[in-house]
């Protein structure tokens, strides 16, 4: 792998996250021949006695000041109920550098130090282990060996702490960490910068290594395992979640920390988490042992096989607790058991041994709208929980059909065929092949001769949203499957199946690619200017696969089989919706032609809200049809889907963070108009109703930004007033400016996004469009307006109203 990239993660959440929607993790299948090898074992032995007593010249640099450390050594394990005071002495609170990332702790002689908050539940952010000799503290960010954490709170004294529980010193500091080589000396504790290429020298004399372990090139990881394993203490800092956007195509057991220290029962996993104190995390706050994984999972056990007088599967507490203190005991073990799942090495036989007995096949549950799994149904949601985990380790022609009818099977009466699809490598995005892969069914993929395979990745499935976090499920949460392919000839099976796609990552220059795919379901698939009717219909007339596709350049629409039979005209349905697109791209001063074409997806269950944006926006089914409907003139229904593609042209620049739900209705109102043909602005939606009570409303009690932002149809009407007299080429000229000449420095604060937005429109429209903005309630500042103040000042008639 070499050395990765050298970079700290301070501040970029994950996007899933910014969203409000949680999109990531997809569930993995397995391509046969994909699993990587751990690093190798190298069996060394130091004494710990031998390193103790005699400190080489390379530690005692004249910079130094040598000082002797008084340790207390116990003769055999101590309990983490031991171990805790002694890293927590003297520490209050630790700093919260960047977005820190989770950590799962599930070894019997791991343990958790300090948590985060993840919404109403606990995650650790510090854990510790003993393993044999050894021991090891886990921070969730690489920003905790900077100077800025390290001067916040008891952080400092929390790595103190950490160097004498580990063995220190010496300390053996990765060059990339200078602020905690001077905290070392600051107290005259021995320490050494050391590049990766000293390390292997360097770790001959400490006995404590600190650094982030993803710094280190792979050929040199051996020798950290060799330190480790002759009982060296290692401090290590890691972002798990800025890990995985840095390595796409990787999981988190991949990760070199955790294939180094998994097997100390501490591992980096995916997901960020919230403060707890006002400089970052309360080091005070006691810790549920359910936060710990392996007690998590024996927590859960008792649930599974449940009284027969308890058909919610949540029986009663023991110990008197309230039932809602009990909900959210097992809320927190099943968060911290399915966190430790994400990144769980495969060595852990006890624990997978526990996830293979729940995730037996015969016994999984098929959520549907009528009988829907909840969060109360605790033995059911256990065991879908391990069955996605369980499914990933298994080799391909080993993965079993889930029983689950999402999103559905195909009858063994249906044929199986060999097709060739083609591919264009040099466009983003998912491209689809027309095939259905049926579930626990192993598909066969060949490459052509010669083509490289590097970031070819297949897809199965194209329900991408991920439902662990709702209460109720109606279908499995996690049914998509990603994974690279690696070689000339490939196989890959879902539990679930899906529509096969296939993704380029990284640019390429090659004309169109062959892919030949056995053992696959033709699906209903039809593009636009190359499907005829007359193939189209004849796909139709027979069984087929449960889900068909509709296409052109600038939009794709995945619907259920049944909502495609009912489309008599699909080049009229596409034309239709290439016109939506384009007429947004012409709102935003965009291209027309799209590097990569929109995708809307039908779903029975979404991760969030009715209908949310993103690739690919995500549907209810109720929609479907409505969807794939032919166009009409004068009235349209479709109000959501153009307001969630409307999100997709939004730009941050000129969108400050009150306005989010209400300049995506721009292009709503746009399309409505200038496509469907519809002129009467009342008959859009009913938000759009009552306009002049609505304005006398908001003024008789005081216009505010807090207020502006609670209604986006109130948001929406001061942008129509500005349309109503300066027309859509005033907006496109304004997005037009923004596009050709950006804001520099890029702007990421709600005023300076308001000035800036005032400016531009009165500068294009040649009207002082100040006054009008404050009279909103939206605050310009001076200097913004004293740009602007040359232009003579605007307002509608008659507005503001007169209270």
């Amino acid at each position: 792998m070499g050395s990765l990239p050298a970079l700290s993660f301070k501040g970029t959440m994950p996007h899933s996250a910014q969203r409000g929607y949680h999109v990531k993790g997809t569930c993995r299948g397995r391509v046969a021949g994909s699993r990587r090898d751990g690093v190798a074992k190298v069996h060394h032995s130091i004494s710990r006695r031998s390193r103790s007593n005699h400190f080489p010249s390379c530690w005692q640099q004249p910079f130094l000041t040598i000082f002797t450390l008084q340790l207390v050594v116990a003769a055999g394990p101590i309990k983490a109920a031991e171990d805790l005071p002694a890293l927590l002495r003297d520490v209050s609170e630790i700093a919260a550098p960047g977005v820190p990332g989770q950590l799962a702790v599930f070894g019997k002689d791991a343990f958790v130090v300090v948590t985060g908050r993840n919404g109403n539940l606990a995650a650790p952010v510090v854990a510790a282990a003993r393993w044999g000799k050894a021991r090891i503290i886990a921070f969730g960010h690489d920003g905790y060996f900077g100077a800025e954490a390290i001067r916040t709170a008891d952080t400092a004294q929390l790595l103190l702490n950490a160097i004498k529980w580990c063995g220190g010193p010496p300390v053996a500091v990765l060059a990339a960490h200078p602020a905690v080589h001077q905290l070392c000396v600051s107290r005259g504790l021995p320490s050494r910068l050391v590049t990766p290429a000293e390390l292997p020298e360097a770790l001959r004399t400490a006995r404590v290594f600190c650094g982030q372990i993803s710094r280190i090139p792979q050929q040199l990881l051996p020798h950290l395992e060799k330190f480790l394993e002759s009982g060296g203490g290692i401090i290590a800092a890691e972002t798990g979640w800025g890990w995985l956007q840095l390595n796409p195509g990787k999981t988190l057991n991949d990760h070199p920390a955790n294939k180094l220290l998994g097997r100390t029962g501490v591992v980096w996993t995916d997901g960020t988490m919230q403060r707890t104190s006002p400089q970052g995390f309360d080091a005070k706050t006691p810790i549920s042992e359910l936060c710990h994984a392996g007690k998590a999972i024996e927590f859960l056990s008792r649930f599974v096989h449940k009284p027969p007088d308890h058909p919610s599967g949540v029986p009663p507490s023991k110990n008197n607790q309230s039932r809602e203190a009990e909900e959210l005991n097992i809320e927190q073990a099943l968060f911290s058991f399915q966190q430790a799942l994400r990144s769980l090495p495969s060595e852990e036989k006890w624990f997978w041994q526990k996830v293979g007995e729940l995730a037996d096949v015969e016994k999984q549950p098929r959520p549907t709208v009528d009988r829907p799994v909840t969060r109360l149904i605790l033995e059911e949601r256990l065991r879908i929980i391990a069955f996605a985990h369980w499914v990933q380790r298994l080799p391909v022609e080993e993965i079993p059909a889930h029983p689950a009818d999402f999103p559905g099977t195909v009858p063994r009466s249906l044929p199986r065929r060999t097709l060739a699809v083609w591919l264009d490598p040099g466009k983003p995005g998912w491209q689809s092949t027309g095939c259905y892969a049926p579930p626990g069914e192993v598909i066969t993929l060949e490459l052509p001769q010669g083509f490289e395979p590097q970031g070819l990745v297949v897809q199965i499935g194209c329900h991408t949203d991920e439902l662990w976090h709702l209460p109720r499920w109606t279908r499995i949460p996690a049914v998509v499957i990603r994974q690279p392919v690696t070689s000339q000839t490939a196989r890959v099976a879902s539990p679930y199946g899906g529509l096969i796609y296939f993704e380029f990552r990284g640019a390429r220059s090659q004309g169109p690619l062959p892919i030949t795919l056995s053992g696959v379901v033709e699906a209903p698939r039809f593009v636009r200017g190359k499907t005829s009717i007359h193939r189209w219909k004849e796909i139709l007339s027979e069984p087929t696969a449960p889900w068909a596709e509709f296409e052109s350049s600038k939009i794709i629409l995945t619907v259920p089989t049944t909502a495609a039979r009912k489309v008599q005209d699909p080049e009229a349905t596409l034309a239709f919706w290439d016109r939506v697109l384009d007429a947004c791209a012409e709102l935003a001063a965009r291209d027309p032609e799209r590097p990569r074409p929109e995708r809307i997806v039908a779903d029975r269950q979404i991760s969030a809200g009715y209908m949310h944006a993103g690739y690919p926006i995500m549907t209810h089914l109720d929609v479907a049809d409505q969807l794939v409907a032919p166009p009409t003139r004068h009235t349209d229904p479709r109000w959501g889907l153009f307001h969630e593609i409307g999100h997709n042209h939004q730009e941050s620049d000129w969108t400050f963070s009150q306005v989010g739900e209400v300049t995506c209705n721009l292009f709503t109102v746009y399309v409505l108009e200038t496509v469907c043909g519809m002129t009467d602005r009342t008959a859009m939606h009913p938000g759009l109703r009552n306009r002049e009570q609505r304005i006398q409303e908001y003024f008789r009690e005081g216009p505010s930004l807090d207020r502006f932002a609670r209604d986006p149809f109130l948001g929406l009407i001061p942008y129509l007033q500005l349309q109503e007299t300066f027309g859509w080429e005033a907006y496109k000229q304004v997005f037009a400016s923004y596009r050709k000449s950006p804001p520099k420095p890029r702007l990421t604060n709600d005023l300076a996004k308001i000035d800036e937005w005032v400016v531009r429109f009165s500068q294009v429209v040649g009207r002082n469009l100040a006054p009008f903005h404050r009279a909103w309630g939206l605050p310009v500042s001076e200097a913004a307006e004293a740009k602007i103040a040359h232009l003579p000042v605007w307002m509608p008639p008659g507005f503001p109203p007169e209270n």
